[in-house]
């Protein structure tokens, strides 16, 4: 059965309404320059790498990453490119290919990321995750769905033609558009601890950013600069085609095949390579079981879409239409931040890190395009860790007669936190996690035993990777455990009226500990988080308990700082004189190698993260 779905791309189409092949921007000031290289509008354009289009997407018939150019083209006086046949500008290099330079592949598609790869459109950017906004869509849900399922096999023949490399060397100083300097003089530090906030102390976050107000003013503006001109700049591509044919199967198909002593893989192999003039052939064995049951697609960039169904004689007449209707169907691209550095120099440099900002910028946009935490990290090539979710984070912390009541400021949520309940007489008699992803710490009523409570949470306006909180508060022996697929963070743990950190974590936890339990003794009551087991565990755990009632100081381990604390003073939550039992909880400073508490002490819990790291 053949179920043809079409994805010809003969011309591009640019963000509003910018004019692609046969376009206008060209810069030029000679008709000489009618006779330019094809492809030469994509190089020195933006690129979005985060939204790039599919050609699996069959509704669509462009690449959607490419923005408004950027880079300005200089073509000097010796128009005369014999070797070419064609002109380009002035320190930018084009190289035809005497023949259709062919690349082909086989592939079998039985994960996400391989059906991914097989359809994507080439583009090798320094990101990890090619596309968030297909990753996010219907069909790749049904389609990974399928995959993770293990319903069908599907058969990918994947053939590039590649006619001509163009570029702009990265090691020169190209000429910016007065467009783009334009918008980068407007940028300021919108991200971070440093950012600006707002005169009411509030901060933007992607879920306010579509609220209208002065509060997302400054992240707009970058936010408007990626829209406009993408996250990377095109400085080399390969124009030519692509044709891909894809066959897929039931898994009950192929298993009623087999048993009838089809090579069903092999045999849908060879078609398709009898079909492109590779060689091969459909024998006797592929048989109408297999056309019955199989649902062929083709889907082609570049030149004029072949007369169906394929044929050697169609494909072969296609591949020579790509001499007048190439498409890019490879290209390089660079980080933006690269290009606003210049043209910030270009003009009077303003005193903030570019580069951060741009990494910070990228993450707020991804996020509004639906990208997951997970996704985020990866495509900045960072690996998913602990610390870096910490580092981000603030803290907040509530001391309350009877019930707490902490709240995230500033429009943020909770990572993590925990809520102790105390006697009168000072014992811990209760925890209560506080649920990541929740603006402030719901506490229950526990009973009338509660004298007060003191709670301490990591708050952040980012989006959060899946985070489960598991408390034991039966003060008997036992095991406490994070769910399958988790590994600890970090946690506390209780004995009568003095707080501790748990024993298993007071030592440094290499990258590599996947540690989902721990042993509490008789007595004990314990808290831990819970991270997905993939996250890295790079951060250090730091207690220190003082029974004296003196000032009591805990440090990071040598190159470690603060990246999360709490510290614990004797005194009374409402004020007053000095308490033996009645606590006060405290933020510690991030940043910095250490954090006192008292005089009359308790005990400082610290969470250490890597000083390179900062």
């Amino acid at each position: 059965m053949w179920n043809i779905q079409l994805a010809v791309c003969i011309s591009a189409t640019f963000l509003d309404g910018v004019i692609g092949i046969g376009g206008s921007f060209i810069q030029s000031n000679s008709d000489k320059t009618k006779n330019r290289c094809k492809g030469l509008e994509y190089l020195g354009i933006g690129y979005d790498a985060i939204v790039p289009k599919l050609i699996a997407e069959d509704e669509i018939n462009t690449d959607l990453g490419y923005r408004y150019p950027i880079l300005r083209q200089h073509y000097g006086s010796d128009y005369s490119y014999a070797s070419t046949g064609c002109v380009y500008p002035v320190d930018a290099y084009y190289r035809p290919f005497l023949s259709c330079q062919r690349q082909e592949s086989f592939s079998q598609i039985g994960s996400v990321a391989a059906y991914e790869n097989a359809f994507g459109i080439q583009a090798k950017t320094d990101f990890k995750v090619k596309s968030v906004e297909f990753a996010a869509s219907a069909q790749f849900e049904k389609s990974s769905k399928n995959l993770e399922e293990n319903k069908y096999r599907e058969i990918i023949h994947i053939i590039n033609c590649f006619q001509a490399e163009m570029g702009l060397p990265t090691n020169l100083q190209w000429g910016i558009k007065p467009e783009f300097n334009k918008a980068v003089l407007k940028l300021t530090e919108a991200f971070g601890i440093s950012a600006t906030a707002s005169n009411d102390g509030s901060i933007c976050t992607p879920k306010s950013y579509k609220n209208p107000g002065r509060h997302c003013r400054e992240v707009r503006r970058w936010i408007r600069l990626i829209k406009s001109y993408g996250t990377h700049y095109v400085h080399k591509i390969r124009i030519g085609g692509k044709l891909v044919q894809s066959v897929r199967i039931s898994q009950i198909s192929i298993a009623n095949m087999e048993e009838q002593g089809i090579d069903v893989e092999g045999e849908i192999r060879a078609e398709m390579l009898s079909i492109t003039g590779s060689g091969g052939g459909k024998s006797n064995k592929l048989t109408d079981e297999i056309d019955k049951n199989a649902i062929r697609k083709i889907r082609v960039i570049g030149g004029i879409m072949p007369k169906l169904p394929l044929t050697p004689q169609a494909f072969k007449k296609w591949a020579r239409t790509l001499d007048s209707n190439p498409m890019p169907i490879y290209v390089e691209v660079d980080p933006l931040y690269k290009i606003i550095e210049q043209s910030l120099n270009n003009d009077n440099p303003i005193p903030f890190n570019i580069k951060r900002q741009y990494d910070m910028a990228l993450d707020f946009y991804a996020e509004l395009k639906g990208a997951t935490y997970k996704q985020i990290m990866e495509m900045n090539g960072n690996i998913p860790s602990i610390s870096h979710l910490i580092r981000n984070s603030t803290m907040v912390t509530n001391n309350s007669l009877k019930r707490s009541t902490l709240r995230c400021k500033n429009d943020t949520n909770i990572v993590a936190g925990v809520t102790i309940f105390f006697d009168d007489a000072g014992k811990g008699i209760h925890l209560f996690p506080c649920k990541s992803g929740m603006n402030e710490c719901n506490v229950p009523e526990i009973s009338e035993d509660v004298a007060y409570t003191w709670a301490w949470a990591l708050c952040s306006h980012r989006l959060l990777p899946s985070i489960e909180q598991v408390v034991r508060g039966d003060f008997k022996k036992g095991e406490i455990k994070c769910p399958e697929g988790y590994k600890m963070g970090f946690g506390l743990a209780f004995k009568e009226n003095m707080a501790y950190y748990i024993n298993g974590y007071i030592s440094a936890i290499s990258a590599d500990d996947n540690n989902s339990a721990v042993s509490l003794l008789d007595g004990n009551a314990g808290w831990i988080t819970c991270f997905d087991k993939d996250m890295v565990q790079d951060m250090y755990t730091v207690v220190n308990i003082d029974h004296s009632n003196k000032r009591v100081v805990a440090e990071c381990p040598s190159d470690s700082i603060i990246i999360g604390g709490v510290k614990i003073s004797k005194a009374p939550p409402g004020g007053g004189e000095e308490g033996d039992h009645l606590a006060r909880a405290e933020e510690c400073d991030k940043f910095v190698t250490s954090c006192t508490a008292g005089p009359p002490a308790g005990f400082v819990w610290l969470i250490c993260g890597d000083k390179a790291d900062e």
